[in-house]
């Protein structure tokens, strides 16, 4: 990776105790999708669901895929504008 992320998106906090963990030290945003069997004190935003049923993750997991998908198409429409617009401006600095 070239940068920390933005945020973390943790399933199941108990097995991915490690990852957790550093998500608090580099004081990271933390998203859990919190069971009765877990403490949710590490996480920032939670999502209360059961973390052992593969249908209820993967409900949640798409329908947060999908946004970050469609935000992130965005974040790069925007940043190919961007660039479009300062090689533009370069040009008639040279000129």
């Amino acid at each position: 990776m070239q940068r920390l992320p933005e945020a973390i998106f943790i399933v199941d906090l108990k097995t991915e105790a490690i990852g957790v963990a550093e998500a608090v030290r580099l004081k990271i945003p933390l998203i859990g999708l919190v069971d009765t069997n877990c403490d949710p004190d590490p996480c920032d935003i939670v999502i209360p669901g059961n973390d052992d049923a593969i249908r209820s993750c993967k409900l949640i997991i798409d329908a947060i895929g999908n946004v970050a998908a469609e935000r992130a198409s965005v974040f790069r429409q925007a940043e190919e504008e961007r660039r479009a617009a300062e090689e533009a401006r370069k040009r008639v600095e040279e000129e």
